[in-house]
């Protein structure tokens, strides 16, 4: 990885702060980001989201499913469920709307 320049750095610290509200607002599956929660509890996926919107693979949509969802039911436990599913195919749109990281 190379340094990044302090436009870098800021153009990177802006998408972060948007993709941070963006799950926070539409994803939150723990339900803890609500005024007076944790703003940073869904950071650690930050850079994962990054990762396959830089790629942008042929099925990427899928991709961006698939990878909320293992974190959802691999990574915090939480079982299955067809309502998560519909709210993540409205989550994931609004993820590829911001495009990939600078």
């Amino acid at each position: 990885m190379y340094p990044l320049s302090n436009s870098d750095k800021s153009s990177w610290t802006q998408w972060h702060w948007a993709m941070r509200d963006l799950l926070n607002v539409e994803w939150d599956p723990l339900g803890v980001a609500i005024p007076g929660g944790v703003d940073d509890e869904y950071d650690s996926y930050v850079n994962g989201i990054a990762v396959l919107m830089k790629a942008r693979g042929t099925d990427f949509q899928s991709e961006l499913m698939a990878y909320l969802t293992y974190v959802e039911t691999e990574r915090m436990g939480i079982g299955p469920s067809d309502s998560r599913h519909d709210r993540l195919r409205g989550v994931v749109p609004k993820l590829m709307g911001l495009g990939a990281p600078p």
